[in-house]
C-alpha cells in the first residue's frame, strides 16, 4: 500500500494506492455518493478477476482519512502487448472538492507509469461531464479503440407513483402488459438456487441472438460476491407453472438496472418480456429505489432524440425503441478517453490504427470481445 502526497496543499489531503481485494469503506462511499456505480466497487473487481482483471483503487483521503473521492482500476497484463488497465464509470469526486481533480489524475498518471501500464482508458462517473472535460489536458483524447460502458440510456423516475409510471409507457406496451396479465402471467422473485434456471434461459437467448455467454460459474461468482449486501436479484416470468424469462437486477445506490435477461422463446404472443420489465419498475419502486437506469442505448439515436424531441423513424425496429417505450428520459454519459504512455506508439494509434477501426468498425468489436472489456 502506497501513499501520494499532496505538494500543493500542505498535506491537507492524500491519495492512497491499495490493491486489497475487499474495500468496504470504498463501497460504502460509492453506495452513498452521487454518481457512484456498482462497477467502481471492490465487489464488482472481484469478480473481474473472473476474466482476468485485477482491480486497483486510488482513494482520495482528507486529513482526518475520511474518502472524499477516489476511483478503482482494472489493470490486465496481454502477452506482445503488455499491461493495459481502465476504468469504468470512475474516477468520482464528492461535490465541492473538484479543485483536487489535479491531485487525483496526476497521482493515478504517475502510478501507472511506474507499474508500466502500456495503454489506459478512462470513462468518468455518470455524473462526471467536468472530468470529461478536463482529461484532455492530461494527455487523452476521446477514445476510438475501446468502449467500456454506456454512453446514452433511459431513465425512470421511480419516485413517480405507479400510475403515472404505467401511463408513461407507450400505449401498444401498456396493452400487451394488460393482456399478459389477463392470461395469467405472473412473476416472483427467486434465490441463488434459481441460478441453474436463469442461466437455461439466458443461454436461450443467447443462441437465438448469436452471441456467447460466459459460463454458468460466472454468473454463481456474481451471486455470491453481490448478494450478501442486496445487491442482486432474480426475477422470474411464468406462465402457469412454466418459466418463460427472467432478468438479473443489480440494485446500488438509489439506482436499479437489468444487467441480464433470459427467454425461452416460448409463449411470444404473452409478451412476456414487457411484463418482466413492468414488474421490474414496480418493484424498484416497492423497495424503495429511485431511479431505474435502462442501461444504455445507441449514442446517435439518443443525440437524434434530445435534438428533436422525436424518435427517429429509421430506428423503430432496435433495441433502443424498446427501452423508450417504457417512458423514461434519454440521458449522455461521459464518453471514454484513452492516451498510450509510449510517444511512439501513440503516433502509430492515432495515425494507422484510427483509420483502420473507422474504415473497419468489425474490427472494434473483434478487439472488444477478445479483451472482455466491461
Amino acid at each position: 500500500m502506497d501513499t501520494i502526497n499532496n505538494r500543493l496543499s500542505d498535506n491537507d489531503y492524500h491519495v492512497k494506492f491499495t490493491e486489497e481485494p475487499v474495500d468496504v469503506e470504498w463501497d460504502d462511499f460509492l453506495r452513498n455518493t452521487d454518481g457512484g456505480h456498482h462497477v467502481q466497487t471492490s465487489m464488482w473487481g472481484r469478480i473481474k478477476t473472473y476474466q482476468g482483471w485485477n482491480a486497483k483503487r486510488f482513494i482520495l483521503l482528507n486529513n482526518k482519512n475520511k474518502i472524499i473521492g477516489g476511483g478503482q482500476m482494472l489493470e490486465r497484463k496481454y502477452p506482445l502487448i503488455g499491461k493495459i488497465a481502465y476504468f469504468t464509470k470512475g474516477p468520482i469526486i464528492q461535490p465541492g472538492y473538484d479543485e483536487l481533480t489535479d491531485l487525483l489524475m496526476e497521482s493515478i498518471i504517475k502510478t501507472c507509469r511506474e507499474r508500466a501500464i502500456r495503454y489506459l482508458l478512462i470513462q468518468p462517473a455518470n455524473n462526471g461531464a467536468d472530468l470529461e472535460k478536463s482529461l484532455p489536458k492530461y494527455g487523452f483524447n476521446k477514445s476510438i479503440l475501446l468502449k467500456v460502458g454506456p454512453v446514452a440510456s433511459f431513465t425512470i423516475d421511480l419516485k413517480q407513483d405507479l400510475d403515472t409510471l404505467f401511463s408513461n409507457i407507450l400505449r401498444k406496451r401498456r396493452t400487451n402488459i394488460r393482456n399478459s396479465e389477463k392470461e395469467g402471467i405472473s412473476i416472483y422473485e427467486g434465490k441463488g438456487s434459481d441460478l441453474d434456471e436463469f442461466y437455461a434461459l439466458h443461454k436461450a437467448t443467447s443462441i437465438r441472438q448469436g452471441f456467447s455467454p460466459y459460463p454458468l460459474d460466472y454468473y454463481q461468482l456474481m451471486w455470491e460476491t453481490l448478494s450478501p449486501g442486496g445487491h442482486i436479484h432474480l426475477i422470474f416470468v411464468k406462465h402457469e407453472d412454466i418459466v418463460i424469462s427472467a432478468s438479473m437486477v443489480i440494485a446500488f445506490g438509489k439506482t436499479i438496472l437489468i444487467k441480464i435477461v433470459g427467454w425461452s422463446g416460448e409463449y411470444p404472443r404473452l409478451h412476456p418480456n414487457d411484463t418482466l420489465i413492468w414488474q421490474t419498475i414496480k418493484w424498484g419502486q416497492l423497495h424503495g429505489y429511485e431511479i431505474f437506469d435502462m442501461e444504455g442505448i445507441n449514442l446517435d439515436i439518443a443525440k437524434a432524440l434530445i435534438e428533436t424531441n422525436k424518435f427517429p423513424e429509421k430506428d423503430l425496429h432496435t433495441p433502443a425503441f424498446h427501452k423508450y417505450s417504457y417512458g423514461g428520459k434519454v440521458v449522455l454519459y461521459p464518453e471514454p478517453y484513452d492516451m498510450f504512455f509510449n510517444p511512439v506508439i501513440h503516433w502509430i494509434y492515432k495515425r494507422i490504427l484510427v483509420p483502420l477501426i473507422k474504415s473497419q468498425p468489425k474490427l472494434m468489436y473483434f478487439m472488444i470481445g477478445q479483451l472482455r472489456i466491461g
